[in-house]
């Protein structure tokens, strides 16, 4: 099963999670969704936030940082643009929390991979892709489900 839901994501949300449990499936799920929810925009703008990519200028000092650190051989030009494009995709914050987790756990003597930043952090990362699905899945259906009374009280009056 996935791991738990962080709490930065929970707190995202909180009105539209249940106890109730889908089966075969340990996270929370919502399971009525004719309800009104007004914040659905503002959920999937949080979401697509804690899943913007880094700058160039981000993960190169991540980069450096870590290196220095871990007194690691420099790289070639060619093989040091292959780590910034393979990283840029990783959130600012979770690239730092990658960071931090390569230096504390990394014990090999050639340098980490980009494999390694995103094995630190997959767990999360994987977390904020489901719940921007989760939410948009919401809002479409909260969105046909508004269509759909809207039509069936039109078919009503006429």
């Amino acid at each position: 099963p996935p791991p738990p839901m962080s709490d930065e994501l929970l707190l995202l949300w909180p009105s539209l999670l249940t106890d109730r449990q889908l089966p075969n499936n340990s996270w929370p799920m919502p399971y009525d969704l004719d309800f009104e929810v007004d914040d659905l925009d503002f959920h999937k703008e949080e979401c697509d936030l804690l899943l913007a990519p880094s700058s160039d200028a981000q993960v190169v000092q991540i980069l450096d940082d870590v290196w220095e650190v871990l007194s690691a051989s420099t790289l070639s030009t060619t093989a040091y643009k292959g780590y910034i494009e393979a990283l840029i995709e990783i959130p600012p914050d979770l690239l730092k929390e990658a960071a931090s987790i390569v230096i504390k756990t990394y014990v090999y003597p050639s340098p980490p991979k980009p494999a390694d930043f995103y094995q630190a952090i997959q767990n999360k990362l994987d977390e904020r892709k489901i719940a921007l699905q989760r939410i948009t899945l919401m809002a479409e259906r909260k969105n046909y489900i508004r269509r759909w009374k809207e039509k069936g009280s039109q078919n009503a009056t006429h």
